[in-house]
């Protein structure tokens, strides 16, 4: 009886044998093909493949991407610039990766069209926000929807205030005048072989935005060579999550310790305890009256807590460190990329003395030693504000700009009767790089940095 059982057991396995083979390859097929269609590149169904010859089958342009560096001649943007002039700088472009697709948009009218008359239906990149979070938080950068208007509201109607921009600028002024001695101090010291032009710019920014964010000058300028802990973390944090923007397993080193997570884990700790720091300090100092009086001044985590005093202490981290980032970096580059081209001689020669003859007919007809006011550079000073413009247009600070679109949008590209839908998923971005060198938009003489250009309204001729 024993026996017969086992037999007809093995009769039966080899029977059904077969089926569950058949039913484990149909599965392999079944999960292979799912991962095929979700994660390989597709070739977007309405806008023009950019850099054809460079699409991989599967990983689309992600090899040639990965190839880039942080050489001048070899980036990111400049191989797309370099791709889009290939193509005769399209209006619009797409890129193909695995998973999304990245539409770039190359006409000021397209942009506007997507991004500012479509704003509620094309936002931040939730991958973005969570790579980003140990330095910008939940703050202005890294908001949507309710939370992106509370920042953009208390911050629009703060920065109207004319006490903030008479603190900003005297803040400024004040800067400016302790890094210039720092260098005349420095060039007059036989030791110093070398100024790290971008990192003394860098410290001079930080103690600026610092001061205007905290009311606490951190001295930064004065300390170099030497590194101040809290602007060392600052800006080991901004590359080192950087790197995660190329690391696709960046979640399992946070999991398991990767050295670039755990280094983000301490300047997190660092930025974090500074600024708690500054802010229980502040809460045991007076404050003063938030009105319009020309004497008052406000740093800006006084001035929100003042709108909103409910704001708990990590809100008010994220506040500032999303303004110190917005105003460090960016003017940290422009001013760095504004000396590098003034130091091509064979180029600019002119523009530089340009620039030095507006600054001594104003030193002359004031016949004083007394800085120009806010309201000086507001109306004056126009060879100098089309000669940064023409920096910014050239080396913009923030060379890219990117949501993504939570529906289909439609932009009509009105010069050639094209009507393009950007796909719901679609990361779309402008690319200011690749436009500030298009001739299209700014004529043949594209690459000369030429503040002419911008002689008849400064910032806002090309509006």
């Amino acid at each position: 009886g024993g026996g017969d059982k086992k037999n007809k057991a093995q009769i039966c396995n080899t029977q059904w044998r077969p089926y569950v083979i058949a039913s484990a390859v149909g599965a392999t097929v079944v999960a292979g093909a799912l991962f095929y269609n979700s994660f390989r590149a597709v070739v977007h169904d309405n806008v023009p493949l950019l850099a054809p010859k460079e699409l991989s089958f599967f990983t689309g342009h992600l090899r040639r991407v990965m190839r880039c560096t942080e050489a001048i001649d070899d980036t990111f943007q400049e191989w797309l610039y370099q791709s889009m002039k290939a193509m005769d700088f399209p209006p619009i472009a797409c890129m193909s990766l695995p998973v999304m697709n990245y539409v770039f948009l190359n006409d000021p009218k397209l942009i506007k069209q997507a991004l500012e008359d479509n704003h509620a239906d094309i936002i931040r990149v939730d991958r973005d926000v969570e790579i980003y979070e140990p330095l910008l938080g939940h703050g202005i950068f890294t908001s949507n929807g309710e939370r992106w208007k509370f920042h953009r509201k208390i911050a629009s109607r703060m920065f109207s205030m004319r006490n903030l921009k008479d603190f900003m600028y005297s803040i400024t002024v004040e800067s400016t005048q302790g890094t210039i001695a720092k260098l005349k101090t420095l060039c007059h010291e036989p030791q110093q072989q070398f100024i790290d032009i971008n990192d003394l710019l860098g410290r001079f920014t930080l103690d600026t935005f610092a001061n205007i964010a905290f009311g606490v000058d951190l001295k930064c300028v004065d300390m170099y060579p030497q590194s101040h802990a809290f602007g060392e973390a600052f800006d080991d944090l901004v590359y080192r999550l950087d790197q995660r923007t190329m690391n696709v397993f960046w979640k399992l080193g946070r999991v398991f310790g990767s050295e670039n997570e755990r280094a983000i884990a301490q300047d997190h700790r660092i930025i974090t305890d500074f600024v708690y720091d500054i802010l229980d300090r502040q809460k045991q100092s007076h404050f003063c009256d938030a009105d319009d009086s020309v004497n008052a001044k406000y740093d800006l985590l006084t001035l929100y807590q003042k709108h909103n005093a409910d704001l708990s202490r990590e809100d008010l981290k994220d506040i500032a460190l999303n303004f110190i980032i917005a105003g460090r970096d960016t003017t940290r580059m422009l001013l760095s990329w504004f000396i590098y081209e003034l130091c091509d001689e064979a180029k600019n020669a002119a523009v530089k003395q340009k620039i030095y003859d507006e600054i001594d007919a104003y030193a002359n007809s004031n016949n004083s030693s007394k800085p120009p006011s806010y309201r000086d550079f507001v109306t004056g000073f126009r060879y100098l504000e089309g000669a940064l413009c023409e920096t910014l247009r050239l080396w913009p600070s923030v060379p890219i700009v990117g949501r993504v679109a939570t529906k289909d949008i439609q932009v009509r590209d009105v010069a050639n009767e094209k009507t393009y839908v950007l796909r719901k998923g679609d990361a779309c971005f402008a690319s200011c790089y690749a436009m500030g060198r298009n001739p299209k938009l700014w004529g043949d003489d594209v690459m000369q940095f030429k503040p002419e250009r911008w002689g008849e309204k400064g910032l806002y001729t090309f509006d």
